[in-house]
């Protein structure tokens, strides 16, 4: 994990090509998930991450470092995604369809929480994924989604008691 200082320096001696890839390695998994999280399909997901770490790269020599590395990388990955998703053609989905790809070795755990958070509207399953599964403290989500940490909270409430209500749903079929 490289630190905000590390970066700061990197950037000041225009050591782009580090800092990026430090970038990389540190947060790919992670943008893939989250653009994952958004785009519900591996493929739409891949290109959105090549597509996030390209912006990236092209954006290094104006980052100014007045936020962390990984809320810059978030927020970039997060506008990426809302991009890529307004490209689709709008199509409705099935509330629970089942979204592994062929082949695909993702357990039944894995599918139902897929499954629980393509129920929730696209707000709350990205505050959901942020908090949760990237470990993201309130302030940052609420600066990665643009919104008052107030509304993080709301959403994060929100967004579980509807998750207990659909998993419940699910138990009784």
């Amino acid at each position: 994990m490289i630190s905000e200082d590390e970066v700061g320096e990197w950037l000041r001696q225009g050591k782009y090509q580090r800092v990026f890839e430090a970038a990389v390695a540190e947060f790919r998994q992670k943008v893939f998930r989250l653009a994952f999280s958004m785009l519900h399909e591996e493929a739409a997901a891949a290109d959105a991450t090549q597509d996030t770490f390209l912006r990236i790269w092209r954006s290094l020599p104006a980052f100014e470092n007045r936020c962390a590395l990984s809320t810059w990388v978030y927020s970039i990955a997060r506008n990426t995604c809302l991009n890529h998703a307004g490209q689709k053609t709008a199509r409705k989905e099935e509330l629970f369809t089942d979204r592994a790809t062929a082949g695909s070795t993702a357990s039944d755990d894995r599918r139902l929480v897929e499954q629980l958070l393509a129920a929730l509207p696209a707000g709350y399953r990205h505050v959901l994924t942020l908090y949760y599964l990237e470990e993201h403290s309130y302030d940052e989500v609420a600066a990665i989604l643009d919104m008052p940490v107030g509304t993080v909270k709301t959403h994060l409430h929100r967004a579980k008691r509807q998750l207990g209500e659909v998993y419940g749903g699910l138990r009784r079929l």
